[in-house]
């Protein structure tokens, strides 16, 4: 489900696969019994636990209610997508969506049950190439601007910092760097220490004013 189903409809090879389950930590260690690699919590408080086999990512979170229902959590309405049975079930709009390379939230709420997300979703159409139309812009911006208001709510600055360096290694990072900048929000998302996060956040503050994404 996921960014999975999403890079399959586009013709792209996923690497970063996600599975809901009931026992997700279970799930997590059964993956590595059967697959090797290096398991550890990704955010234990909320159930969530990544596998990292090579170069495939594997994230497991918990399943709660139906699964219809969670594609309703989800961040954004392209990683809203479930394959079940041999078929891909998403919500209204996504074909749209993945037709016109547009980056949507599901729900603008929904941004702010992972703080990570508004910085995700600027990562996404940089390495996807695509749009944010207003509507994402807006949200975005109210999102951040969030964040500077309240700083005690940024994620843990290990998934900040991941974000950030899969973002300067996309096609179009220059341009997302602007964009995420423009709210003044890169240093309200980017701690001083240690130096190897100084490091990434000084190499896209460095990046001269783009286009937006």
């Amino acid at each position: 489900m996921g960014g999975a189903v999403r890079d399959l409809l586009l013709g792209r090879r996923p690497t970063d696969l996600d599975y809901a389950a009931l026992d997700p930590e279970g799930a997590a260690e059964e993956a590595k019994r059967r697959l090797g690699g290096s398991l550890f919590p990704l955010d234990p408080k909320r159930g969530h636990y990544r596998l990292v086999v090579g170069e495939r990512t594997l994230d497991f979170t918990p399943l709660e209610g139906r699964l219809e229902e969670d594609l309703l959590r989800r961040d954004y309405r392209v990683n809203a997508l479930l394959w079940k049975g041999g078929a891909v079930f998403g919500l209204k709009g996504v074909e749209e969506d993945l037709r016109r390379r547009l980056l949507v939230p599901v729900r603008e709420e929904n941004l702010y049950q992972d703080h990570l997300r508004s910085l995700r979703g600027v990562r996404l159409a940089a390495t996807l190439g695509f749009g944010l139309p207003q509507r994402t812009r807006e949200a975005l911006g109210r999102h951040a601007r969030f964040l500077q208001a309240h700083p005690e709510a940024l994620p843990a600055r290990e998934r900040v910092k991941e974000e950030l360096a899969r973002l300067l290694l996309s096609p179009r990072a220059a341009s997302a760097c602007a964009f995420w900048r423009g709210w003044g929000s890169l240093g309200s998302t980017s701690p001083s220490s240690p130096s190897s996060w100084a490091s990434i956040r000084a190499g896209c503050t460095t990046f001269p004013p783009g286009t937006t994404p």
